[in-house]
This record gives structure tokens, sequence and C-alpha cells, in this order.
């Protein structure tokens, strides 16, 4: 359950406080840590703290509010051994606000799968108002800058491309660019239906600038450096079909 891993964090931290006051360490000396032999202590300790933080400022943002001093009363509880809740009180409030968070988090994409899909519908308006861009039946929408030579590929060619995708913000998610040559190959029928429905207008050689809408791309599922029901941008330079 992804509450409990950070209420298990939560918990690591208290208990090294606990073990530094029970060496000796007086921690209302606001210096203490200033020493070199409790950097570490010191410094994971901040780092656990903002990545708490920014999990209680997520919730909110979902309009769940937390009771932190609760929280801490938990933890301090749970240290000196006097909890005031059974086990299965616990894990029972547990899942409670697990399914709370859940539901939260589900009206969250909702919201934002609505927000991309209009933000990428006003993009592809603007996008077709340009001199040579076309639009296929699917809602494909593309400029070719070069048509190139040879044949089309076909489902089952292998594609050597050079590529930058990009969303509407033109944040980057993937290129052949990062790669050593700057190129990459691919089995054409393995890519997203947007890509392999625009490298078919171009042949060898050619270029061709893709607007894909979701619904021939990811959809709402949700990848790393695309949001749910995202547009996607794809440059694309076709070197070679075998």
């Amino acid at each position: 359950m992804k509450f409990t891993f950070y209420v298990i964090i939560i918990i690591l931290i208290y208990l090294r406080i606990f073990c530094l006051s029970s060496f000796g360490i007086n921690l209302k000396d606001d210096n203490f840590y200033l020493k070199k032999k409790y950097f570490s202590d010191y410094s994971l300790g901040v780092f656990f703290g903002r990545y708490i933080k920014n999990f209680f400022e997520d919730q909110e943002k979902m309009g769940i509010f937390l009771n932190k001093k609760n929280l801490i009363l938990g933890l301090e509880d749970s240290i000196i051994d006097k909890v005031k809740l059974s086990d299965s009180e616990i894990s029972h409030s547990l899942l409670l606000l697990d399914n709370k968070l859940k539901q939260a988090n589900k009206v969250v994409l909702e919201e934002e799968s609505k927000d991309n899909f209009f933000k990428g519908q006003n993009y592809i308006n603007k996008f077709c108002k340009e001199e040579g861009v076309k639009k296929t039946k699917s809602g494909l929408v593309y400029l070719i800058k070069k048509i190139g030579e040879g044949n089309f590929a076909v489902d089952n060619s292998v594609i050597y491309i050079k590529y930058i995708g990009t969303l509407i913000d033109k944040s980057a998610f993937d290129s052949s660019y990062y790669k050593k040559d700057y190129s990459a190959h691919f089995l054409l029928k393995n890519l997203i239906n947007g890509l392999q429905e625009g490298i078919k207008l171009i042949k060898k050689g050619g270029i061709i600038k893709l607007v894909i809408p979701p619904t021939l791309a990811y959809g709402k599922n949700i990848l790393p450096g695309i949001p749910i029901n995202s547009t996607l941008i794809f440059n694309v330079e076709l070197l070679n079909i075998k």
C-alpha cells in the first residue's frame, strides 16, 4: 500500500531521532548536526522530510487533508509501545484511507485526461490551418516535408529512422538523437497506430511531421514522460526500409 510506505519512512526518521536521544545527543542543540559525524544522519532526515512534505501536498491537491499532529502522535505511541488502536483497527483505517486515495486519484486523472484531450484538439485545429497540412480519416494530421524515393514501407518492414517525439508543450519524451548514431530501427507494425500510418506516407529519404491524437497513440495509458490522453508530435526522417 503506497500510504503505508510513507508511514514506514516517517517511522524510520522518528526511530532515528529516538536513538540519537538514547545515545545522549542533545537534540535541543540546534547545531548538533554540524558535527561531521552526524552529516549523513541529518541529510537523510532532510531528504525524507522533503519527500514526505511533497506527499502531503499531493494529497491536499486531491482534497485529502491529513492531520499531521495525529500522525506524529501515532508515531510517538508506536515508538514507546503504547498504541491506542488494535492491529485490526489500524489495518481497517489504512484500507479506508487507501481506497479514498485511489478514488481521489481517479478523479484527478479523469480531469487531467479531459484537459489534455481538449488542449490536444486545440493544437491540432491550429496545425491544420498551416500550409500543406493534411488529415486522414483516422484523425492523423501530417505535413510531408520531403516525400523521398523508392517504395513505401509496409507492416512487416523494418524501418530505420531519425526521430524526436514531443508533447504539445514542446517537451521531448523520446528521441533517436540520444543514440550513438542518432538513428533507430523498428518493425513498423510494432509501433503505435499513428506512427504506422504516418510513416507509410513517405519513402526512403522522406521527412514528415506527425501530430497524433491520443486515439492513435497511448490513449488513457500513462507512460513515463507521457501524461494521460496526450496528443503526440513526431518529426521523422525515414533513412531506410528493409
